[in-house]
């Protein structure tokens, strides 16, 4: 494990594979609602500011992880206090559900894998099939969120936004994997080069 301050305001946390394995941690399992990681990463920052010079006590911090030679690296950023001259950033969309659909199994794994290329492998959503099409319900409250919709709408035949369409179709059609779908479904079909 090596802990390295890039700026002021940032850190960077490299994982290795077996430091991974030390932690109990998978890249699958990284992210914050998870207790393992939420504990993991309340050790590494206090082991952090024994060896940086950013004050990260009582602030405020964006992580995020990216996937390396089976580790991680954890880039750590202290976000400006609430009501600083910091920039500030607003979500374009709503926090309703979005759906959309796709007419085959290859059309839906062919964007999720594209997702998952593209970092989008901890967008939270749910992947539903009629038998002869799938459905991928997604609530856009996350950044980068337009990126994603970019490439969903590519892939996809189409979307809605219809509450009463969005509930018939969780009702009636087989779930098939909720959480993180992308991550799920997404990492079997990612070819590496």
């Amino acid at each position: 494990m090596t802990i390295e301050q890039l700026s002021g305001v940032r850190l960077v946390i490299s994982l290795s594979q077996e430091d991974m394995k030390g932690f109990a941690l998978d890249y699958s399992n990284i992210y914050f609602e998870d207790e393992i990681f939420k504990k993991v990463l309340k050790r590494l920052i206090r082991l952090a500011q024994e060896r940086i010079t950013i004050s990260i006590k009582n602030k405020t911090l964006f992580v995020e992880a990216i996937e390396r030679f089976g580790g991680c690296l954890l880039v750590i950023t202290v976000l400006p206090k609430h009501g600083s001259s910091g920039r500030k950033y607003r979500l374009k969309h709503s926090g309703n559900p979005i759906m959309f659909y796709f007419d085959s199994a290859d059309a839906l794994t062919d964007c999720m894998a594209q997702l998952y290329k593209n970092g989008f492998r901890l967008l939270r959503g749910e992947v539903f099939s009629t038998g002869s099409s799938y459905g991928f319900i997604v609530r856009p409250c996350q950044s980068r969120i337009d990126r994603a919709f970019g490439l969903l709408s590519e892939y996809s035949s189409g979307k809605t936004e219809n509450e009463i369409k969005i509930a018939s179709f969780r009702e009636h059609c087989a779930a098939l994997v909720s959480g993180f779908p992308v991550m799920k479904i997404g990492s079997a079909f990612a070819v590496k080069k």
